[in-house]
């Protein structure tokens, strides 16, 4: 069941509608388009940002049997209300001071606003653990949310399956609490966000008895206690013949929870799902739901949105990929928080090849758009083909500010794919942006001569 935040089963079952869900990393060249030129952008970006501060690190870690698992990947990243800036790894090296014998474990490598590294934090059960979210809180904790198939102390895994984890960190990096949760089948959460008072929202999915091959997957979305971890509420979305997951979450400022991903839709039909749901901060109670796109195994547009913040009005981003043209496309749009309706949608980047990664928005109300692209943008910065990072600013109506490229050429992540590249960007309150990543090159002023994965951060200008 290990994977990003697309199920390795929602890609296998969506290939009859999403046929591009695939691994990316060494298959650059061998994506399907048809004849014809590119669909045009929606949306134009005007000028560039400016870049601040980069820095590249990482264990090093060469693996001798499976070059998938050589250093580190990126699945993360957040800023705390001091301005600080949280990076989640999952690594199969150690850093100074940690041991690991090879198997992926959890790393958390925290810098002040000015990319100084304050500290590192490496953990993990030493059977694998798998980092896919996260978040901090007004008081700067950290919480982690991903999965197991070991146990952490307190909890037993004797099967030895992926079970769902959520780990509260303080400040300093000390672990407060850790929750795993067991289930008949594997269990991952996939996204993870924050309310005001502190607690945790978790989205995720679980695997349960039935369809042909055994099993299905069920989505939940559960609000755990921040003091203590425990279980405030959960929905789960459980699946007889279609699978559901949930992919992406996010709070608005009343605590209401807004989820994005496979939810059970109207009617008897298997092929229909709603895609984003408000749920009640308090109760878990469904508030409204909204289908951007209903897809079929028989053909139908191939959009589907896997991201999801919150402006500063309150308004639900949600981001994705439309393939309805045969061209991968970055899709952003606007819902109103009220009721869910759709205010404004901007596509742009097919003749990219365009990859998202997450979304984040600022106190000014914009909202930008990390991820990888495998052409370039801007045809004067690099040559063609090349495994480059973007990330896109829109104001609160939809009209582009501004779009930056950059990159070593080698930083598409081994685990993306066409649905979700595992770039990620974070805001501060002056609304700077931060984007971490992985690559396998090297930054200037920087050294990666075994080209093994390793994580950069860097900071762009409001």
């Amino acid at each position: 069941m290990r994977r990003n935040w697309v199920s390795h089963k929602y890609v296998a079952q969506a290939a009859l509608v999403f046929p591009l869900a695939i691994g990316l990393a060494g298959c650059n060249n061998g994506l399907y388009h048809p004849a014809g030129p590119p669909p045009v952008d929606t949306v134009t970006f005007p000028t560039a940002s400016t870049q601040g501060w980069l820095q590249q690190y990482g264990t090093g870690y060469v693996s001798t049997g499976r070059p998938s698992h050589n250093g580190d990947t990126a699945y993360g990243i957040a800023t705390d209300p001091q301005g600080n800036v949280v990076v989640l790894d999952k690594t199969y090296g150690a850093f100074p001071g940690f041991s690991n014998n090879g198997s992926a474990q959890i790393a958390v490598v925290k810098f002040d606003g000015s990319g100084n590294r304050l500290w590192t934090e490496q953990f993990g059960t030493g059977s694998g653990d798998f980092p896919s979210a996260i978040a901090t809180d007004a008081q700067g904790n950290i919480f982690v949310a991903g999965a197991t198939t070991g146990a952490f102390s307190g909890f037993t895994n004797n099967a030895g399956t992926e079970q769902s984890v959520v780990i509260k960190l303080n400040p300093s990096g000390q672990t407060v609490w850790i929750q795993q949760f067991p289930s008949t089948g594997s269990s991952q959460a996939n996204g993870l966000a924050v309310d005001a008072q502190g607690n945790a929202i978790v989205v995720g999915e679980t695997e349960q008895a039935g369809f042909s091959d055994g099993y299905t997957e069920g989505g939940y979305v559960a609000k755990l206690s921040g003091a203590t971890g425990s279980t405030i509420w959960k929905q789960a979305y459980n699946a007889t013949s279609f699978n559901y997951e949930t992919t992406g979450v996010a709070v608005d400022s009343q605590g209401n929870v807004i989820a994005v991903g496979g939810f059970p839709g109207p009617g008897s039909s298997n092929s229909t799902t709603y895609m984003v749901a408000k749920l009640d901060g308090t109760t878990g109670n469904t508030m409204w739901q909204q289908l951007p796109e209903t897809y079929s195994p028989f053909g139908g547009q191939m959009l589907t949105y896997t991201q999801v913040a919150v402006d500063a009005q309150g308004d639900v981003l949600l981001g994705g990929v439309d393939d309805s043209t045969g061209y991968n496309q970055c899709v952003i749009a606007s819902l109103a928080n009220g009721t869910g309706a759709q205010q404004w949608k901007q596509e742009f980047g097919a003749a990219q090849t365009c990859i998202p990664g997450n979304l984040a928005t600022d106190t000014a109300g914009n909202v930008l758009m990390t991820g990888n692209m495998l052409n370039p943008f801007f045809s004067s910065s690099n040559p063609p083909k090349t495994d480059d990072v973007f990330l896109a600013k829109l104001n609160g109506g939809g009209a582009g500010v501004w779009l930056q490229q950059f990159g070593t050429g080698e930083d598409l992540a081994k685990d993306s794919t066409t649905l979700g590249a595992l770039t990620f960007v974070a805001t501060d309150s002056q609304n700077h942006a931060y984007v971490a990543g992985t690559t396998t090159g090297a930054f200037p002023g920087f050294i990666n001569a075994n080209k093994v994965n390793e994580l950069f951060v860097t900071q762009f200008g409001p």
